[in-house]
């Protein structure tokens, strides 16, 4: 029975790896990949797009042919950050490198399960299961779960847009786009045609066989959703400062200078130093409402003769990074734009900005060893190409400056529960990264992935 509706409880989205998702397809005695659950996901939408080419002929006005092109399949999806595997970071287990760069050259398979609205749990048959390596949901032994009516599968689905929201009023939230130019259905009982699967082929168990959302602890936060008051601004600065005068303390978030409140080390001193239960008579410290990050991965197909889908969508360089920072306002928005005269004069009113917010999970005790978190860098070339003052109107609202920054290229993001960098030791240990040379020059080549949120210097400051 396909129930009568589908809804949020009866839909789950799963991740996998491009590269054992493509060893499969071209050896099918190989074993089926590994879906990865994405947990805390707000919503997700799929649309498909025709290109037609209408062709004519001399005496004729209606329509020779609509030549039918390449069709387009873009996927949005958001999530809030619960300490569960960014959206990001699912659809590019294959990066090398925690790099915006690296992330952009992979591709992932993307996979919608529906299952039918009467069925109260729909991903289980009422015991117990639990969560294995690698975030996936196993079931207990002599369990299985219920079959959904419908899979949606989009192969070679590469990531095209990418954001973060941070603010006072709500959950931390993830926007994710990808695009692609297939989706396979398959449906419980079987279905014909071009594009359609039966419930036998492993494209469809590959879900089918998963264990779901079962509502135990393992299907929670880990520990909490980030909201505002988890971005961690208190630490020792030190006296190690990028080219900025930005702290290169890794677990510290910081902000560009001009912005009014923020000290020498780029940081937002609440509390530093004194006991944050008592306000200052007069803070000195910016009100920062919220910090938004977007990057546009706009995609280019790469065609060749006698293949008729892409053989890759390369991204367009260079990509643009942005962040807007809103704070309320207790003075001057700190900008002033002067005109020069002189043919020669210094015209130069901005400075480059090092950005970084790092938000906990989990209760920290000791912020220079978190164990679980997330850490959004965007380099030391931040620079401000806008800021609006105003709002304060007789409406009653505060006054607020909104500053907008713009980089290119740089766009790191850490995350403990990132499935791309899970290698353990015999005792179970996290294995560190391997960091050389493999023939380019710099610290920071990974040659062996793993360990990125231990190395975390490395990554999110500009530490040689």
């Amino acid at each position: 029975m396909a129930g009568n509706r589908l809804f949020f409880p009866v839909q789950a989205v799963l991740f996998y790896s491009g590269s054992d998702w493509d060893a499969k397809v071209k050896d099918d005695g190989a074993d089926a990949p590994i879906g990865r659950t994405a947990f805390g996901v707000q919503d997700v939408n799929i649309t498909s797009n025709f290109s037609l080419t209408p062709t004519f002929q001399l005496g004729q006005a209606a329509i020779y042919e609509n030549v039918e092109g390449v069709p387009e399949v873009e996927i949005t999806l958001s999530k809030v950050l619960d300490g569960r595997p960014l959206l990001w970071h699912l659809a590019t287990q294959d990066a090398k490198e925690p790099t915006l760069i690296s992330r952009t050259a992979v591709w992932s398979t993307f996979q919608l399960g529906l299952w039918p609205d009467h069925l109260e749990r729909c991903f289980w048959n009422g015991t117990d299961n639990t969560v294995g390596d690698n975030n996936q949901f196993e079931a207990q032994p002599g369990t299985e779960s219920a079959t959904p009516i419908g899979v949606i599968t989009c192969p070679k689905a590469y990531p095209s847009s990418l954001g973060y929201t941070i603010n006072t009023t709500e959950g931390a939230t993830e926007n994710l786009t990808l695009s692609g130019n297939e989706k396979v259905w398959a449906r419980a009982g079987g279905m014909s045609g071009a594009n359609r699967v039966d419930e036998g082929d492993w494209r469809f168990q590959a879900l089918a066989d998963l264990s779901g959302l079962d509502g135990s602890a393992d299907s929670r936060p880990v520990d909490r959703i980030i909201q505002g008051y988890n971005v961690i601004l208190d630490g020792d600065p030190g006296t190690d400062t990028d080219a900025n005068g930005a702290t290169r303390n890794p677990m510290i978030s910081v902000f560009p200078h001009e912005i009014p409140g923020i000290n020498e080390f780029g940081m937002n001193p609440v509390g530093v130093g004194v006991d944050t239960s008592e306000m200052y008579e007069d803070p000195q410290f910016a009100r920062i409402q919220s910090v938004s990050f977007s990057v546009s991965l706009t995609r280019n197909d790469i065609n060749a003769l006698g293949f008729r889908l892409p053989v890759f969508k390369s991204v367009q360089m260079p990509i643009q990074v942005s962040t807007e920072i809103t704070v309320v306002s207790v003075t001057d928005d700190g900008i002033a734009v002067e005109a020069f005269s002189k043919s020669c004069a210094d015209i130069s009113s901005l400075r480059s900005g090092t950005i970084r917010i790092v938000m906990c999970n989990k209760e920290v005790t000791d912020t220079d060893n978190m164990e679980n978190g997330v850490i959004i860098y965007t380099g030391t070339q931040n620079k401000l190409t806008s800021v609006a003052f105003g709002q304060g109107g007789t409406g009653g609202g505060n006054v607020q400056a909104t500053y907008s920054y713009q980089t290119n290229n740089e766009f790191t993001v850490l995350a403990a529960a990132d499935p791309a960098m899970g290698q353990v030791d015999g005792d179970g240990d996290p294995v560190p990264p391997v960091f050389g040379s493999s023939g380019t020059t710099g610290t920071n080549v990974i040659i062996t992935p793993g360990g990125w949120w231990e190395n975390k210097a490395a990554w999110v400051t500009d530490a040689a």
